[in-house]
C-alpha cells in the first residue's frame, strides 16, 4: 500500500501536478482535537433533557410518585444524540490525524507556498500545514452547516488565535463549487472530510476541477475523505493530468 510519504519521495523533483486521496477509515494514532460545537438542534434537545429531569425532581418532591424515574428516562433518551455524535466525532478525529501527518509528509516545505483548505472547519488541517512553514499563507472556505461538527468561523478564529497564526490566514464562507479564487493561486490544496458534503457524484467533480482550476503548474492537491467522494475526485484529477495515489482502507 502506497503512502504519501512515499510518493512524496517519488515525486518531489517532477513538474506534474500531484495528488494524494486517503481514505478515512484507515487507522491511524489520535492527536489534537481543536475545539468544536454540538450542533444546535442537538443542544437544545439536552436543555430540554436537562428541563424535564429538574421538572421530576420538584413533582416527585410534591409526592407524584414515578415523577423522577419518568424524567432521567426521558433525559437519558434525548442525551443519546450526543453520545452517538460525540463518539462520532472522536471517530473522524483519530481518523484526520493520521492524513495531517501525511499531508505534512507530501510537501516539501519552502516556507512561501500559499495553502487552501476546502471545507476548513475548525482549522485543524490548514494551521498544521503553516506551521510546517513558517512564512506561508492560509486560507480556508467553508459553508458552516449548522448541523455539522466542522464547527464555525468563530471556532476557527478562535484556534487561529491559539496557534498564534491570525496574520497569516483568510476565511470565505463560500462554496467549495463556486470558489472566487483566480486560476493557478494554490500551491497546495487540502480537504478533509469535506466533499461527502458536496452534493453528488457530478457535484463533488464540479469542487474537484475548482481545485485543479486553481492549484499551481506542479502543486499538490491531498482529499481525505469516505470511498465515494474520493472516486468522484479521482476521476476528475486523472482526467488533467494529475498522478495520483489512494491509501488507507477501501
Amino acid at each position: 500500500m502506497s503512502t504519501a510519504h512515499e510518493h512524496e519521495h517519488n515525486h518531489e523533483h517532477g513538474h506534474g501536478p500531484f495528488a494524494h486521496l486517503h481514505n478515512f477509515m484507515n487507522k491511524q494514532p489520535f492527536s489534537t482535537v481543536y475545539h468544536w460545537r454540538m450542533p444546535s438542534p442537538v443542544r437544545h434537545m439536552s436543555l430540554v433533557g436537562i428541563i424535564i429531569l429538574v421538572l421530576g425532581m420538584v413533582l416527585t418532591h410534591l409526592g407524584i410518585t414515578n415523577a423522577l424515574r419518568i424524567g432521567v428516562g426521558v433525559a437519558l433518551l434525548l442525551h443519546l444524540p450526543i453520545i452517538v455524535l460525540t463518539t462520532i466525532g472522536l471517530v473522524l478525529r483519530r481518523a484526520r490525524s493520521g492524513f495531517i501527518n501525511g499531508v505534512i509528509n507530501l510537501v516539501p516545505w519552502k516556507g512561501n507556498e500559499e495553502v487552501l483548505d476546502v471545507g476548513c472547519g475548525s482549522g485543524v488541517l490548514l494551521f498544521a500545514c503553516l506551521k510546517e512553514s513558517p512564512t506561508a499563507k492560509g486560507t480556508g472556505i467553508d459553508i458552516y452547516d449548522p448541523y455539522s461538527f466542522g464547527g464555525t468561523a468563530g471556532v476557527f478564529w478562535k484556534n487561529a488565535d491559539v496557534e498564534g497564526l491570525k496574520e497569516r490566514v483568510a476565511l470565505q464562507q463560500v462554496d467549495a463549487r463556486t470558489m472566487p479564487f483566480a486560476g493557478q493561486r494554490f500551491d497546495v490544496i487540502v480537504s478533509s472530510l469535506a466533499m461527502h458534503h458536496v452534493g453528488n457524484a457530478a457535484e463533488q467533480e464540479k469542487a474537484t476541477r475548482e481545485m485543479v482550476r486553481t492549484l499551481k503548474p506542479s502543486g499538490k492537491i491531498a482529499i481525505c475523505d469516505v470511498s465515494r467522494a474520493l472516486n468522484a475526485s479521482e476521476k476528475v484529477l486523472r482526467s488533467a493530468g494529475f498522478n495520483v495515489s489512494r491509501s488507507g482502507h477501501f
